[in-house]
């Protein structure tokens, strides 16, 4: 009897430590998925963005598995970490499609001299579009 009493209880304590295990594990991963976007993420491919988004969404159902079982303090650390993957994501992003303004703007133009090649009215459209191409040069540099 005892010995099946005292069987349960470390199979009780086992299941104990695996779920804060797996639910540390969840803040761990979370932790370094952020990191990885911050400090690679001007040089992912859209591939690299689809495994980030296929983790991210694995940790974020792990987090939430756990939620209930989170300390103050863990949450807040949840929710910064969060807040660092939309920032580092965002800056990825934005990083990646700066070194595109070129191209951009290049297309743009030949669209335009095309168009007034073929019709002596484009101009209206330079004029309307102006300010854009504007604005995208200026960014490139």
């Amino acid at each position: 009897m005892k010995k099946h009493l005292f069987i349960m209880l470390a199979v009780g304590v086992a299941l104990m430590c695996s779920s804060c295990v797996s639910q540390t594990a969840a803040i761990d991963q979370l932790r370094a998925l952020t990191t990885d976007v911050q400090n690679n993420g001007a040089s992912y491919t859209i591939n690299d963005w689809k495994d980030v988004a296929h983790k991210y969404s694995k940790v974020e159902k792990r987090i939430s598995k756990h939620r209930a079982d989170y300390t103050a303090a863990q949450l807040q650390e949840i929710g910064t970490l969060r807040g660092q993957m939309l920032s580092g994501m965002a800056t990825g992003i934005a990083t990646q499609a700066k070194g595109h303004v070129g191209e951009i703007t290049s297309t743009l133009s030949t669209i335009f001299e095309q168009m007034e090649h073929k019709s002596g009215a484009v101009e209206s459209w330079k004029d309307l579009l102006k300010p854009f191409v504007e604005k995208l040069k200026d960014q490139e540099q």
